[in-house]
């Protein structure tokens, strides 16, 4: 049996002590930035490493805005497509992308990651000295399943996590023994491949409505001052019975969501984000109703960032006619 321990939220842990978060000064992070309310156009934007990707810009943005909290700048948010298993041993666009990101990101003192591979009904928190490699995919080649990740965990870290989650009345569990699943571990080791920086695993639950995912989010966003990073793996367009595995054009109605969500994330229009099933064209085949765990990743790094309210796409690209893989930058 795994072995857990259980937080009610602030309110139900009055007589519990618990430590303060501490701060730490943090460092730049370059970047070109939509502000919210900012009126914004796609545009081709240099990226690491001198490759050209899609990104978000104002006419007349400096390279030099940053996310200020109290006189602290600190580390942004991010949410990362983790797209097919086989990323994990392919060479292509995307992945050349994320290692550029890697080592273009500050270097983080930690990594949370809420991942669409571990659902919950209550918000879940890793406290694990040295994790596992989760393989929970099947028919994919031999070499990923030999492929290790060995990151470590950071128990005061978490144990900070377990305090702001009480503090904003945020019930969860903490995890003592689960490994890291693949839609952590193949985003990190694209990102950070020497496996030395810790890591935080955290659940998400595509049943909370996505104010409830923001509240989680936001519940964290002091970490980034310490150069925690804040990591939502999953995939904006993600419909398993409709990728076309047979490489073809990108499909128009994935474009069309991903624009919509691009013009909305754009604005920090949270009112029509919270109701993207509803509002965004062809929502209901880009994030499926069985699907929609790959997509809710993006509230819980967006709330992350509520206290800058800033977006920025990094890269946008697509596999088999409509997988999205999309990285975008809160903060």
């Amino acid at each position: 049996m795994e072995s857990k321990k259980v937080g009610l939220g602030a309110k139900a842990c009055r007589h519990q002590s618990a430590a303060r978060v501490g701060s730490a000064s943090g460092v730049l992070f370059q970047g070109l930035i939509v502000q919210a309310g900012m009126k914004s156009d796609i545009v081709h934007e240099s990226l690491a490493g001198g490759q050209v990707r899609m990104g978000l810009v104002r006419s007349g943005a400096s390279t030099n805005q940053f996310n200020n909290m109290g006189g602290i700048i600190m580390i942004p948010s991010l949410f990362i497509a983790h797209g097919s298993p086989l990323l994990a041993v392919e060479q292509n666009e995307y992945t050349q992308f994320l290692g550029r990101l890697g080592r273009t990101l500050p270097r983080p003192q930690a990594v949370i990651v809420f991942s669409a591979h571990w659902v919950a009904g209550i918000q879940h928190v890793s406290d694990i000295d040295r994790y596992d490699t989760m393989y929970d995919f099947g028919g994919f080649p031999d070499a990923l399943y030999q492929i290790r990740y060995p990151a470590k965990g950071d128990a005061k870290i978490a144990k900070q996590i377990e305090t702001l989650l009480m503090d904003n009345d945020v019930p969860f569990v903490v995890e003592t023994r689960r490994g890291l699943d693949h839609g952590a571990w193949i985003v990190l080791r694209l990102l950070f491949p020497e496996a030395d920086i810790p890591v935080i695993a955290m659940s998400v639950n595509p049943d909370y409505p996505p104010e409830q995912q923001y509240v989680i989010g936001k519940s964290l966003q002091s970490l980034r001052q310490q150069d925690v990073l804040i990591i939502g793996s999953g995939g904006t367009v993600h419909n398993l019975r409709a990728v076309e595995w047979q490489e073809t054009a990108t499909n128009p109605w994935a474009l069309e969501f991903d624009k919509w969500l691009a013009d909305h994330l754009a604005l920090w229009d949270l009112a029509s984000l919270y109701r993207y099933d509803q509002l965004a064209p062809n929502a209901s085949r880009a994030v499926p109703h069985q699907g929609a765990e790959h997509f809710v990743p993006i509230f819980y790094a967006l709330g992350a960032a509520d206290e800058a309210r800033r977006a920025q796409l990094l890269h946008r690209s697509y596999r088999y006619g409509n997988l999205s893989h999309s990285v975008w930058q809160f903060g």
